[in-house]
Parts: structure tokens; C-alpha cells; sequence
């Protein structure tokens, strides 16, 4: 088959690059790629990129430090089985017993107990074992906040556990970074996609997918140009398809389903500073006692060419917990001046992202009722039209942010290798 990428930006990648601003690689929204553990690492080996990993000089360790109100840290160790567990003995609770049985339920392996932990969320698990320490349950919110966008009443207790089993396991096998950030394994994609006769298309914003009855028959662009094809892909967000595709020519099961889809709204700040913010080995750190900021990830804490010779670069994550913008971005800032009381006389560069609304890189929460199979299948196996697909963060998969992604894109090339007898290798 020959293959299309039509990219309505300038720059191939999406939420998955870096763009040079002022001497740094400032991302557009995501820190994807693990090392070659990870689901992403694993598919860019199956189709022979070429990527260079840069690890901790222990590559079984994952270090993170939290910050208190208080001013004190504390460093702790995800790779470890008791790595949160250890962190709170520095800190004794009247509850430390309920503490630890929470932790050994949410962290189980056993699919019974897996089951049952999809149904009910974080806080509630919390409930059940008695836990009554307010910072432990900030500290748990922070980590559910930076690794999947959703506080603990929002995200199930089952998909929490997942996601730190999965850190659990890429760690113990080594956490890498990519070499030149995000942005040079999008460059090896697309050397692997042209070298296979693969083509892409940027600044070719579509207008609109057409069919004729029940089949897809290719895409519209803005500029009138037309283009014919059996299948379409659709990688730019479930409630960008109801647009493009016309809702009068989906089910109405999934229009009704795409609708109701809870996004994770989240933002980031970019921060290019003359100075780091921390002095220990730590790539993240969690900030349980911010009103807004979750986390903040040192992205040059391992790979230098992120940021220019001598300078730093930083990654503030935080949650979008109402719709006034402005508000959100005012409590942020207060974080970061409570945190860093010299951020304004250290600071360099800073870029501002916000995934919100219907904004296409806003992608679905790992909710109630959005989580591994229960997410939209790629194939939208709802009696949809024939040779219409979806990928992205939308799809079936469950894990720890973009990590997901690959998961839905390898259900649907197997359909398409049994569907369409499309000799695919990944």
C-alpha cells in the first residue's frame, strides 16, 4: 500500500517534539519516550530507528524527590518495591499499617484483585483501608496528577497501580532518555517511513473525510484538492472525527460516546534557567502541597543538548481544575515563586502550554469507563464505515501517558494485516 501523512502544521510530530526557541529544545506537550523498555521504545526497534539512549549511571533506579511546604525533600525511589513506602517511614502516621496494606493492594498483580480496583478510584481504595493521612493522600494525588492527568477521586485505583507497575518494570531494565529529546525519534520515524516510500505532506490542514454509502473513499483538504483513498487514518483526536467525518455518517453510539469522552485537561510551563533547582540525583520531582503544580521534570538532568551550554531546562506540570484560565495560571505562578523564591532573577526562557477544551492535543482521561479495553477501539468496531481507523491517545491501551499510544496502533495493524492481506513488520 502506498502510504500518506497529511500533517496540518508545519512540523511533523504533534504533541510528540521539540522545536528549537532560544538555544533550547522546548517540547510540544509531551517527554514520551522511556528508553527501550517502553511500549514506544519497543515499536521505534521493531521498525529499525536508530535511537540513542542516555541512562542513570544505576540503571535500576528512578529516583524522585518530593518537596514539602516546609522547604524539606526527600528523595524516594519508584524502582523499588517499597520505593513510596519507604518515603513515608521518614514520616511516622498514626495509620502507617493502613498506609502499607493500600499500597500492597494497589500495586497487586493478581488479575482478581486487578478486577476489582478498575471499579472503584484511588481515594476509594483509600477509604476502604482506613487511611487517614492527609499527606500521604496529597503526596499519592501529586504522583496520579503527573503521570496521568486525574486526581485520586477521578482516576480508577486499578489504572494508578498499572501505571507504577509499568514504570516498575521499564526501570528495572533500565530508564533511558532519548538522545536530542523526543524530537530525534520523531527524525528516525519519519527516516524509516521515507526510506520505505512512505510520504508526507505538512502544511495539508483536512477539511473533511468522504464516502460513498458505507465506505470510506479519502479526504478533502482546506485548499480544495482532493484525495482518493480505501482507508483513512485518523490521528487528530476523537472529537476532531465527529467534525471531519460528519456526525451523520458515524453511529450514533459512538458520536454519543465520543461526546461524553472526559478529557484530561492539564498544562505545562517550560522553564530555561541559569541555575538547577535541585542539587540531587533526581530526574522529577512531586510537590504534594502546591495548590496547582504536581510535578516538575528536569529535562536536561541527563541529556544536555536540550538546553544551551550552562543553562538548565524544566518541565512544570500541573492541572487544569477549572475553566478560568486565568485563575489556573495565577495559582501556578504562586507555586512556583513558593518553590523557587528566585525564579524570576533565574529564569531564561519560559513557554506556556495548555491542553484544554476541545483543543485536539487534549487528550481522553484514563476515567471511569476510559480505561484499556473499555477505551474506543481503533478499528471503531461500532458498525462504522468501512475503512475508517483511529489512533492516538484515544484508543484501547492503558499506561503511563503517551506510552499507550503504540498499544492501539498495533491492534489496528493487525486488523489491517488481516483485513486488507497487508504484509506488515512491527
Amino acid at each position: 500500500k502506498k502510504v500518506l501523512i497529511l500533517e496540518k502544521a508545519p512540523i511533523i510530530g504533534g504533541k510528540y517534539t521539540e522545536i528549537p526557541y532560544k538555544g533550547y529544545l522546548v517540547t510540544t506537550g509531551a517527554w514520551a519516550n522511556l528508553g527501550p523498555e517502553s511500549n514506544i521504545g519497543k515499536m521505534c526497534e521493531n521498525l529499525g530507528c536508530k535511537i540513542d539512549y542516555v541512562s542513570q549511571e544505576d540503571p535500576n533506579s528512578l529516583p524522585g524527590l518530593v518537596k514539602w511546604k516546609d522547604g524539606s525533600e526527600v528523595l524516594f525511589d519508584i524502582t523499588k518495591p517499597d520505593g513510596i513506602q519507604t518515603l513515608f517511614k521518614l514520616y511516622p502516621e498514626e495509620d502507617w499499617s493502613s498506609i502499607m496494606n493500600f499500597m500492597n493492594r494497589l500495586t497487586s498483580t493478581r488479575r482478581k484483585i486487578i478486577k476489582e480496583l478498575d471499579k472503584i478510584s484511588v481515594r476509594a481504595l483509600m477509604d476502604q483501608f482506613s487511611v487517614k493521612s492527609e499527606r500521604f493522600k496529597n503526596l499519592v494525588n501529586a504522583i496520579s496528577f503527573t503521570a496521568a492527568g486525574l486526581d485520586i477521586d477521578t482516576i480508577m485505583a486499578g489504572e494508578l497501580g498499572f501505571v507504577i507497575r509499568e514504570l516498575n518494570r521499564i526501570a528495572s531494565k533500565g530508564i533511558g532518555y532519548t538522545v536530542g529529546g523526543t524530537k530525534s525519534m520523531i527524525d528516525e520515524l519519519e527516516r524509516v517511513f521515507i526510506e520505505n516510500k512512505g510520504e508526507i505532506r505538512v502544511n495539508s490542514p483536512v477539511k473533511s473525510i468522504f464516502f460513498d454509502k458505507n465506505e470510506v473513499s479519502g479526504v478533502e483538504l482546506d485548499n480544495g484538492s482532493t484525495i482518493y483513498s480505501e482507508i483513512v487514518i485518523h490521528n487528530a483526536g476523537a472529537r476532531a472525527l465527529l467534525r471531519l467525518a460528519g456526525e451523520e455518517n458515524l453511529p450514533e453510539d459512538l458520536v454519543e460516546r465520543i461526546k461524553n469522552l472526559i478529557p484530561s485537561e492539564c498544562g505545562s510551563i517550560i522553564l530555561g534557567l541559569t541555575e538547577p533547582l535541585w542539587e540531587k540525583n533526581a530526574p522529577f520531582m512531586v510537590t504534594p502541597d502546591a495548590k496547582r503544580v504536581s510535578g516538575i521534570y528536569w529535562a536536561s538532568f541527563l541529556d544536555k543538548s536540550v538546553a544551551p551550554p550552562g543553562k538548565e531546562m524544566y518541565d512544570v506540570f500541573f492541572a487544569l481544575q477549572s475553566d478560568d484560565i486565568k485563575l489556573e495560571l495565577q495559582l501556578v505562578n504562586e507555586d512556583l515563586h513558593q518553590l523557587i523564591p528566585n525564579l524570576d532573577e533565574i529564569t531564561d526562557m519560559r513557554v506556556e502550554s495548555l491542553f484544554h477544551g476541545t483543543f485536539p492535543a487534549t487528550e481522553s482521561a484514563q476515567a471511569f469507563g476510559q480505561i484499556g479495553d473499555e477505551r474506543i477501539d481503533p478499528a471503531l468496531d461500532y458498525k462504522g464505515p468501512k475503512g475508517l481507523y483511529m489512533v492516538g491517545m484515544d484508543v484501547k491501551g492503558r499506561g503511563a501517558a503517551g506510552d499507550l499510544i503504540p498499544i492501539g496502533v498495533k491492534l489496528l495493524l493487525d486488523k489491517l494485516k488481516a483485513e486488507c492481506k497487508i504484509e506488515i513488520q512491527i
